[in-house]
């Protein structure tokens, strides 16, 4: 099915031939994990059954194998600091994170190469750290890199199991499972499959169990959108079908990308100059090879306006 946006051919995320064929070997997994939690009790206030949950979410065949916890750890650690805190102050990304029922989907757009992951990993630094400080806020943030690198992009339904999964370890409380999730998780246990365009759904019937929950995801654009012989799921009916609590925040290389995936306001990334600035400079402080450009002011300031300069020109 070709991508709206790309135009790239994408073969359907498996078949219901296939889906048939592994079946009874997830259907094993499932009653596996049954085997090992069925002589527990869980009391309202036990997370061996948040525990359960997690450890089915994690044997679903569509689940996304790369951790996203990792790629945002990676690219926390290469930013400089005090870069990016800019877009904070913006009043889209205030109206964003405030409570206004009409503004809850925002995009981040550039070109590629202008800093939006790095962006986008500041964003969900600030996100995760207010989730934990106040926590009697019952917030929570849930986050996505899509990659360039990867050589089938995840589909739509992997992306919405990989959020769940996430959504589901910051619950402190058996009670906190949405009531459909939890009848889902015990019908599974039976061998009822589920079916990929299920993640979706549960996402949003969990989601609906906290006051707010943040969305961010990076690179949108490169999602291969799910599609085969029996189902259509798009990432623009999916976010439709969010409650009213979920705002999102994602990342995509133009407007026209931004409005066709529902955002109702957007943030132009461009290289901002004191970013840079403290970057080329953070990088000369870290350089063996580069000392010398800290005993020459001159030469120092001379290869900083140079970058600006160049960065301001092509974006990048």
């Amino acid at each position: 099915m070709a991508h709206p946006i790309l135009g790239n051919q994408y073969q359907a995320e498996g078949s219901c031939k296939q889906y048939n064929a592994t079946r009874d070997q997830h259907n094993h997994n499932y009653l596996v994990t049954h085997n090992h939690y069925s002589d527990r009790k869980h009391t309202p206030d036990s997370l061996d059954g948040v525990s359960a949950i997690c450890g089915w979410l994690e044997k679903q065949p569509h689940r996304y194998q790369v951790s996203s916890q990792s790629k945002h750890e990676r690219l926390w650690s290469q930013t400089t600091t005090g870069t990016g805190d800019w877009i904070f102050s913006t009043a889209e990304f205030q109206t964003w994170s405030s409570d206004n029922p009409s503004r809850r989907h925002l995009a981040v757009q550039g070109v590629r190469g202008s800093g939006k992951s790095m962006l986008i990993s500041r964003i969900i630094h600030s996100l995760q750290g207010k989730a934990k400080v106040h926590k009697e806020d019952h917030m929570a943030c849930v986050f996505f890199y899509f990659s360039h690198c990867d050589a089938n992009q995840p589909s739509v339904a992997k992306l919405w199991a990989a959020l769940l999964e996430q959504l589901i370890q910051q619950i402190d409380t058996y009670d906190n499972i949405a009531p459909g999730l939890h009848s889902r998780f015990y019908q599974s246990l039976a061998g009822d499959f589920v079916y990929p365009t299920a993640y979706a759904s549960l996402f949003h019937q969990q989601a609906s169990m906290f006051k707010t929950v943040y969305v961010v995801i990076d690179a949108l654009d490169l999602c291969a959108e799910y599609c085969d012989d029996a189902t259509t799921q798009t990432i623009s009916q999916t976010f439709a079908e969010l409650p009213q609590n979920v705002r999102v925040l994602f990342s995509c290389s133009n407007s026209f990308q931004a409005k066709n995936f529902g955002a109702q306001q957007n943030i132009q990334v461009r290289p901002n100059p004191a970013d840079v600035e403290a970057y080329v400079r953070s990088r000369v402080g870290h350089s063996v090879k580069l000392q010398h450009l800290q005993q020459d002011n001159q030469e120092m300031e001379s290869l900083v306006r140079t970058i600006v300069d160049q960065t301001r020109e092509s974006e990048m």
